[in-house]
């Protein structure tokens, strides 16, 4: 149910209050539904050539397909569920309250200000083409809304997921905190993309061509913004790449068949106001400018490596960081902690990868996939399993 109207607020929370009546309609039901749902939003994803969305129907897809993921074990619903999905992508609500619902639970689902209204209705007017069992105890809540029917059951609610920066998990946590449920946040993590120069001099035009196509699928328009997508985009090579070698910025331009001339330089003004942005704590960082792709700006990073963090901090939602490395043996010495995603692309062998994993040790991302596959998401968020999370595992001997 949509509520977007102070007596439908009014009536959700005095449902909320009066009892949790979870009518769930049965596991393989709710699973049947999901693939369904997942189904129909994959042929218009399909029709209208729109990847994002074609993400959600994968995502659908591979979580109604419960018995793969727990096999044998037997979960229950843990009750009432409030989601606060970060704003940054569309369909962010919908990834949170997917596997909720598997499990059976009550979901109340916060939708951003920023979330483009239009688009999640789309999802919405989904679920009556599915089956109005769909509807049954789901609610998506209009910010003007939530935050009431949040704080009056606060007692009553058994999990809570909050999506976003730390500023804003603490705020809620310390404005509205639990009695007695479970709270668990996501908070802003960035990925990392290695490239080898190495094999990128010697590959063919279809290979590049190929290499190309994969990091536009992992940095889709809208969401270099995920958690996801690639930040920070390290370079193994034996020389620095520079405004005028970098021939990868240069193929995505032209792979995408935009003018090199537009999206391949930074006017003196961008720059400016782009420096301005990122200055903090009274210092500003040193980088160099290598151009653009789809209007976005590929950043040299030349600055103390341990002041990365905060660079990706600042400047990761406008830009991607380009960090320069002679061999795959020094990530182990530049990677940031908590890097969520790490995509790699042909050309780093398996050999490679499972010494880096090694070299690691406790400072291991979440994934390790190849490149293109950024975008490919499962049950499993930051390390955590959410059909775990929004469940109760029960034991039986």
């Amino acid at each position: 149910m949509f509520i977007d109207t102070p007596d439908k607020s009014e009536q959700l929370l005095a449902n909320l209050l009066e009892a949790k009546n979870i009518t769930n309609h049965g596991l393989n039901v709710r699973s049947e539904l999901l693939n369904k749902l997942g189904m129909l939003i994959r042929k218009k994803a399909i029709d209208h050539k729109d990847k994002e969305l074609l993400a959600l129907s994968n995502y659908f897809l591979e979580v109604s397909d419960y018995k793969k993921i727990i096999g044998n074990k037997i979960l229950q619903p843990r009750g009432l569920v409030f989601h606060i999905p970060s704003s940054n992508i569309t369909y962010m609500p919908f990834y949170s309250w997917a596997t909720s619902f598997l499990v059976g639970n009550i979901n109340v689902v916060r939708l951003s200000r920023r979330a483009n209204l239009n688009s999640l209705r789309l999802i919405l007017n989904f679920f009556s083409s599915v089956s109005s069992k769909l509807y049954v105890n789901q609610y998506f809540v209009l910010p003007d809304y939530f935050n009431s029917i949040m704080n009056g059951c606060l007692g009553s609610i058994d999990l809570r997921l909050i999506w976003g920066n730390r500023d804003t998990i603490s705020t809620i946590r310390k404005d509205s905190p639990l009695s007695i449920g479970l709270d668990l946040s996501f908070p802003d993590r960035y990925s990392a993309c290695l490239i080898s120069s190495n094999y990128y001099k010697v590959a063919s035009d279809t290979q590049i061509s190929q290499i190309c196509k994969l990091f536009q699928n992992d940095s889709l328009d809208g969401s270099f913004g995920a958690c996801s997508s690639p930040h920070l985009l390290i370079w193994i090579s034996e020389e620095s790449p520079s405004s005028d070698n970098f021939p990868l910025l240069y193929d995505l331009n032209t792979f995408i068949k935009n003018d090199v001339q537009e999206y391949g330089s930074i006017s003196t003004e961008n720059i400016r106001k782009f420096q301005e942005s990122i200055i903090t704590n009274d210092f500003s960082f040193k980088y160099l400018a290598l151009g653009k792709y789809k209007g976005r700006p590929f950043l040299l990073y030349q600055d103390d490596l341990k002041l990365l963090p905060t660079f990706l901090q600042n400047a990761s939602q406008s830009a991607t960081i380009v960090l320069y490395i002679k061999s795959i043996s020094e990530i182990k010495n530049v990677l940031p902690k908590n890097i969520q995603s790490m995509t790699y692309s042909p050309g780093i062998s398996s050999e490679e990868l499972s010494s880096l994993v090694a070299d690691l040790d406790s400072n291991l991302p979440d994934r390790i996939i190849p490149l293109g596959r950024a975008l490919d998401f499962d049950v499993v968020w930051d390390g955590y399993n959410l059909l775990e999370i929004f469940g109760r595992l029960v034991t039986f001997k």
